[in-house]
């Protein structure tokens, strides 16, 4: 079998696993899936391993400089569609997000929440000529594997996402979360940090509840002092 086409089936055999994971925990536990998924997390990173196959980086950077990700492939949607263009400028309104790599991570999690990642990803593909011009012959978007992504990717439609976007960095997030072991870790970690901030708010609102509480006091006081 050609490397290249083994290649391809070993990143849909892997975007796939991954979408079943992800589908059957909503089966299981929740209608809606949030940002401490360890499904989504494990999705995530296997959609991105797709979306960079083939994608002619080097070449692009060679040209205009700079480091280039399926993100600059991506944000031309905000020229052949309404909806994608509302994404796109979403996606650059997160100041914090610096990199391509960032804002392609942040563009996956957005078409997730709004429910238009396949949509979004059909319309791009469909102009042969942008696609042939970020991607190499061989890439899962040109060829017909990417028929079967797009199918893998139309079951997501069934989820509801509830997903944060401006206190994660998207820059520095990694690439693979390594064995399972890892895996659970990374959830119990962010299981506590979201703990501690839950634990914060309701700290601060408790805190200014007092204050109020105190103002009131002694501004009763004042006027029975009157």
């Amino acid at each position: 079998m050609d490397a290249r086409l083994e290649q391809r089936r070993a990143l849909l055999r892997s975007v796939q696993a991954c979408l079943k994971a992800l589908l059957a925990s909503t089966d299981r536990s929740q209608e809606t899936v949030f940002e401490n998924s360890v499904h989504l997390d494990r999705f995530c990173p296997a959609l991105e391993k797709a979306l960079r196959s083939g994608f002619r980086e080097s070449k692009k950077k060679a040209l205009f400089g700079g480091p280039k990700d399926f993100w600059n492939y991506i944000s031309n949607i905000e020229r052949i569609d309404q909806r994608g263009s509302q994404t796109v400028a979403n996606v650059r309104g997160l100041s914090q997000i610096k990199t391509p790599k960032g804002k392609g991570r942040a563009w996956i999690r957005c078409v997730l929440v709004e429910r238009s990642l396949e949509s979004q990803l059909k319309r791009l593909t469909s102009q042969k000529l942008l696609t042939d011009e970020w991607y190499e012959p061989w890439s899962i978007l040109r060829e017909e594997e990417n028929d079967m992504l797009l199918a893998y990717l139309a079951s997501l439609n069934l989820i509801d996402f509830s997903l944060c976007l401006k206190d994660i960095d998207f820059d520095n997030l990694p690439d693979d979360l390594g064995p399972p072991e890892d895996v659970r870790q990374q959830l119990v970690q962010k299981q506590l940090e979201q703990r501690e901030r839950q634990i914060s708010e309701f700290q601060d609102t408790l805190e200014r509840q007092q204050s109020t509480i105190s103002l009131a006091e002694q501004q009763n006081l004042a006027t029975n002092q009157q």
